[in-house]
């Protein structure tokens, strides 16, 4: 049998008498004393089968750091938003919680155990499938932190292992949402680049390029207010730039690269 965390989940499955699972990080820290009370909240005042909660980033003042937090943030944002109006496209095991009935009838894992990854991801995407409730945690006393990656080489790795199983889990909502992301920083990028050599263009790049701005920051501002966190925009603006070149590298890397995961290659 595959050995990994999602053989363990299966294993701890079997083991437990509770009719709630919850899963956390080993890594992770809450600020609020109610976090468990909130979770169960959920579970008793709600019709909820799967309960995705919030897993935000802590870290220095750094550039690396505030730049995987403003992304941490829209992706975040984004995931709650489209999990409210009933299309959730990505949740986290880090901060994860769900009815066991619910995984029994699923077995989420049967047919990728030999993908060292994704058994938060998996189970979304088999309980949508099903038409499971699933709904969407907003609570800050519900937050759990966890580091923000120290290296900028482990926080490449970590985006790869990422990208690298999204054709496994793919659905339309993922594939729409992701595609939505990537061609506006390819714009973007093109936008940065043509003035460079035909200024006749500028305007128009400039104007495409605001807009991308105002898109972003807007939804910087709004994540940080919805979770009730401060955000440091010193390096927001080189974080905007590097970003339209990130997300395309990324995206194209992940096709020919494997990264490690827990020193196995995903």
């Amino acid at each position: 049998a595959e050995k990994g965390k999602k053989t363990a989940i299966t294993v701890a499955m079997q083991q437990s008498f509770s009719q709630i699972i919850i899963t956390r990080d080993a890594d992770t820290v809450t600020k609020s004393k109610n976090w468990l009370k909130e979770i169960v909240f959920q579970f008793e005042n709600a019709d909820c089968d799967l309960l995705i909660s919030l897993v935000l980033l802590s870290g220095n003042n750094s550039f690396s750091s505030a730049f995987q937090k403003y992304e941490n943030f829209a992706v975040t944002f984004l995931g709650l938003s489209m999990a409210q109006n009933h299309l959730p496209i990505v949740c986290s095991g880090a901060n994860l919680a769900y009815k066991k009935d619910i995984f029994a009838e699923l077995n989420p894992y049967k047919n990728n155990l030999h993908i060292p990854s994704g058994d938060d991801m998996f189970l979304l995407k088999a309980s949508h499938a099903k038409k499971h409730q699933i709904q969407a945690n907003t609570s800050t006393n519900s937050i759990v932190y966890t580091p923000a990656e120290k290296s900028t080489q482990k926080a490449l790795s970590q985006r790869l292992r990422w990208a690298s199983k999204t054709g496994k889990i793919v659905n339309y909502q993922v594939l729409l949402s992701g595609l939505i992301l990537l061609f506006g920083n390819i714009a973007g990028l093109i936008a940065l680049v043509i003035p460079f050599f035909d200024s006749y263009y500028l305007p128009f790049c400039l104007f495409t390029l605001t807009i991308k701005f105002i898109i972003d920051f807007l939804l910087l501002f709004l994540s940080a207010r919805m979770f009730n966190q401060k955000v440091n925009l010193t390096w927001y603006l080189p974080a905007f730039v590097l970003n339209l070149l990130y997300t395309p590298v990324i995206a194209l890397v992940s096709f020919f690269v494997k990264p490690n995961w827990k020193g196995r290659p995903v």
